[in-house]
């Protein structure tokens, strides 16, 4: 083999070489590039989450708000009127319609004046959720109104499971007092209430309690991910698989749904 051949095939290799480490780091580069941007795709997604339980703790409370803020309520409160009660409080739509699992009113003693819990799968009236009423104690956060616009909504942690709700002062339809009472609406977040989340937000869609004796390894690691300000995170969890996490917690400021 002459000295100009061997000469031609060194810088070839030279040159293959060389196009194998740019090719590599080219690689590197992108694929971490491109491992970033989807973490921060799937944290996006987790705000959406995030924002969608939002939306529903604030149409829960709005809707809570009518209803607390109208003057048939405010008269139920004192008369106990067996009409409002048939028409209103006792009929299934207004429990399908609202969606919600339990209401609750309370008159300014803390005294139940009407409760009802409502089971969606029978279509018939239920047991209250066990545990709410630990949150009804008198100085209760939920209870307490120092003016007409005074409300308390978020998540509650009961046996029953996590609870989104929203208790509202009984006032007049003017939204004046004097304050008459209470009405707390209560809706399960559960798993078919976390399905539906994920079919509104096309996003596969799973919750566990942080307590809970058999989470995934993931999640059990997620707490220390969750950024405190946004309560999102994310992690890589294989080559194909990027899991994104949402913390909700709960009125006391305890974790309460790990999403």
């Amino acid at each position: 083999m002459s000295l100009r051949t061997r000469a031609l095939i060194l810088v070839a290799l030279l040159v293959v070489a060389a196009i194998g480490v740019a090719s590599l780091a080219v690689q590197v580069v992108v694929l971490g590039s491109f491992s970033s941007l989807e973490l921060q795709l799937t944290q996006r997604n987790a705000q959406r989450i995030q924002a969608a339980i939002q939306a529903d703790a604030g149409a829960l409370a709005r809707a809570a708000r009518d209803w607390a803020g109208w003057d048939a309520t405010y008269d139920y409160m004192v008369s106990l009127d067996a009409t409002y009660r048939r028409d209103n409080l006792d009929i299934a739509s207004t429990y399908v319609n609202q969606r919600i699992n339990a209401m609750v009113l309370m008159d300014p003693e803390g005294r139940r004046v009407y409760e009802r819990a409502f089971d969606f799968s029978t279509g018939r009236e239920a047991p209250l959720p066990a545990g709410l009423s630990a949150h009804l104690a008198p100085g209760s956060a939920l209870l307490t109104h120092t003016t007409t616009e005074d409300a308390a909504s978020g998540v509650l942690q009961s046996p029953s499971g996590v609870m989104m709700f929203s208790a509202q002062p009984v006032v007049t339809s003017r939204r004046a007092g004097p304050v008459r009472g209470t009405l707390i609406w209560v809706r399960y977040l559960d798993w078919a209430a976390i399905e539906e989340l994920g079919d509104r937000t096309l996003l596969e869609v799973e919750g566990f309690h942080p307590d809970a004796l058999d989470l995934p390894a993931d999640v059990v690691t997620a707490g220390s991910l969750v950024h405190r300000e946004s309560s999102v995170g994310s992690q890589t969890l294989s080559n194909d698989l990027i899991a994104g996490y949402a913390l909700l917690s709960d009125i006391y400021g305890e974790p309460a749904l790990v999403l």
